[in-house]
């Protein structure tokens, strides 16, 4: 099964492959072919968690169904936290309580810790 992104080997382009496949089957272990954006379903078994599956290329790269969840986790609670700064910006109070305050400060510190953990796991995998 081919990948609809055009393929390359910039770090832009595999980190799209990768965000693409963990949307497309969150769920299941796969290979991914970085040159070719080709996909493989891995079949390890369970105990395994898929540590027994061997790479045929250096291009390939193994998503575990975990990395794939956490992916989706960490992209939707950046996203999530950009949405709660935005509001509290733009429809707050012009005095805000000291809630919003911390409101404001902890969703400011998971928008910056989300983006870097999203990028680092992408660049972990991508390169």
């Amino acid at each position: 099964m081919s990948n609809p992104i055009q393929l390359g080997t910039t770090l832009i382009t595999n980190s799209a492959i990768i965000v693409a496949e963990s949307f497309k089957t969150p769920g299941k272990n796969s290979i991914v072919a970085l040159d070719t954006g080709d996909v493989e379903i891995s079949r390890a078994p369970p105990d395994t968690m898929g540590l027994a599956v061997e790479r045929k290329k250096l291009t390939e790269t193994e998503l575990s169904a975990g990395f794939k969840i956490a992916l989706i986790v960490v992209g939707a609670l950046t996203i999530l936290s950009f949405f709660v700064v935005i509001g509290l910006a733009m429809f707050g109070p012009t005095s805000p309580s000291s809630f919003q305050q911390n409101l404001s400060q902890i969703a400011d510190f998971i928008l910056k810790a989300g983006f870097g953990g999203f990028l680092g796991m992408l660049g972990g995998k991508a390169t």
